[in-house]
């Protein structure tokens, strides 16, 4: 009877590694793809970490030639008054552009009156 039991157990512990090997080998590839998934993934990460610093780089360009530019303009608005020997207020209509007079009526809404009752 102990014979039996040996050789039924050795059976048995050949089915299981001849089922095992496949699960084995399936999970070793399966770890394969995730850890080369893993390193893609880093790599990604990073390219995404240089894509904002990029962006945080030319946002500080971009704002740091705004003020270059409008220093510039300001400058030069400066030098024409003064080159024409005008005030900032007059330098409006000396270029061509507009300003309400001040003793114009000013209208604010929709331009219903108010003093009169409907009737």
């Amino acid at each position: 009877m102990i014979h039996l039991s040996v050789l039924s157990e050795s059976f048995i512990q050949a089915f299981h590694d001849e089922a095992l090997d496949p699960v084995q080998a399936n999970l070793r590839e399966k770890t394969k793809q995730m850890k080369a998934m893993a390193s893609e993934l880093n790599m990604y990460q990073a390219q995404v970490n240089e894509y904002k610093y990029q962006i945080e780089r030319l946002t500080r360009d971009l704002n740091d030639m705004k003020r270059k530019y409008l220093e510039q303009r300001r400058r030069e608005q400066l030098t024409m008054e003064r080159d024409r020997g005008l005030e900032p207020q007059n330098l409006i209509a000396a270029v061509g552009g507009t300003t309400p007079p001040e003793s114009m009526p000013k209208f604010v809404g929709g331009g219903f009156s108010l003093s009169t009752a409907a009737s």
